[in-house]
């Protein structure tokens, strides 16, 4: 007898944590049959004229150029939500999926009938948060209102952090009994493993991140500056991005495989990103799984993770002078270092892997389906 399916709607890898997410389908309901749909390989033709066009005709040209590629524009429109939850709707109709399971929130895949689960770790309207964040480059709110129609037909939100279910409260009138914090995984293996001590003393400063100006990398050489003038042999190692920038003791390391980033945090003595503007920041999660103090700013789902003055400093990433001090407190004391950075690993080993999250969802999915007795 063929196993009944459940279907998983995705788009593209989401910083890797599709590739999760399925590995969580698979082994959490192995009574069912995975399939996973990728919107742009299986849905919709990225080459399509009439996504483009209805871009050119929802989003001005100057509007377009406040956003931050054409792309995003494309699938937030009216045209391309429309014709994911038609080609979705005719594939849940033929397949009759016991339920499914969407991340991010740019398409709705809910179906009459079907329960449809859906993960993510944002919400547009969250970056009202960010004091960095410019309110004209909101998207309009037509986009808005269907963004919020995915959230009312999910039959449970699950959020990465707890902003992300305050925004869907606060700005979009969801339920409570609608959301579920089910946290996130690192995407780097949590061990224990037997580092060397003596990379706290090597005043090793790591950065990694892909957007440079977003991440609040101007803001950490300045503060770099500052702290070579009283501990000279400090160095500043980046990875992920390329930045033009010519200061002495700072190696760019730029694009790394995943595989290859925990060589970086092996050799780090402190992880620090004063991002600007960050929906969750699994790397983070990652510097602790790797035993690292980190210092960051104080937005988003990070103060959810980083314990003041006991895993790590939050800074406000424009005060040049505050950021150069937390690292020149942590860079001079290896001791404090060590201690900061055992103490996030301790946090997120028991609460931030995807085991855990893996474990959360199912219990939410298992007593809806027990519910309405569709198992």
């Amino acid at each position: 007898m063929a196993k009944k399916k459940i279907a998983f709607f995705k788009m593209g890898s989401f910083s890797h944590t599709n590739n999760k997410v399925k590995d969580i389908l698979i082994n959490n309901f192995p009574e069912y049959e995975l399939e996973v749909i990728d919107i742009w390989e299986d849905l919709i033709n990225i080459k399509n004229p009439m996504l483009w066009l209805s871009c050119a005709k929802d989003y001005l040209i100057p509007d377009l150029l406040k956003r931050r590629t054409f792309i995003d524009s494309v699938y937030r429109t009216k045209f391309f939500f429309n014709l994911v939850r038609k080609r979705a709707h005719q594939l849940i109709q033929e397949k009759k999926y016991i339920f499914t399971f969407q991340t991010q929130s740019f398409f709705d895949v809910s179906f009459p009938g079907i329960p449809n689960f859906l993960y993510t770790d944002h919400t547009h309207l969250a970056n009202k948060y960010y004091p960095a964040f410019n309110p004209n480059k909101l998207y309009p709110n037509k986009w808005i209102e269907l963004e919020k129609s995915v959230y009312a037909n999910a039959t449970i939100n699950f959020t990465m952090s707890n902003h992300v279910s305050r925004s869907m409260a606060e700005h979009y009138n969801c339920p409570p009994q609608q959301i579920k914090n089910v946290y996130v995984g690192s995407n780097s293996k949590v061990t224990e493993n037997k580092y060397n001590d003596s990379r706290y003393n090597r005043q090793n400063i790591l950065f990694l991140g892909v957007a440079w100006e977003r991440k609040g990398g101007p803001q950490l050489v300045e503060a770099f500056k500052i702290v070579r003038r009283s501990l000279p042999n400090a160095t500043l190692t980046i990875v992920g991005c390329t930045p033009k920038i010519n200061i002495e003791n700072c190696t760019i390391v730029g694009r790394v495989s995943l595989n290859e980033v925990n060589q970086f945090y092996s050799q780090a003595s402190v992880f620090c990103l004063p991002t600007r503007l960050e929906p969750f920041g699994i790397v983070f999660i990652e510097a602790f799984s790797n035993k690292l103090p980190v210092i960051a700013s104080n937005i988003g789902a990070i103060p959810d993770f980083v314990s003041e003055g006991k895993s790590g400093y939050t800074v406000n990433p424009d005060d040049i002078k505050s950021l150069a001090s937390r690292l020149i407190e942590l860079l001079s004391s290896p001791e404090k270092c060590k201690q900061y950075g055992e103490a996030g690993y301790n946090l997120i080993k028991d609460n931030y892997t995807w085991e855990n999250t893996g474990k959360m969802m199912h219990e939410e999915i298992i007593h809806h389906l027990n519910k309405v007795n569709l198992r």
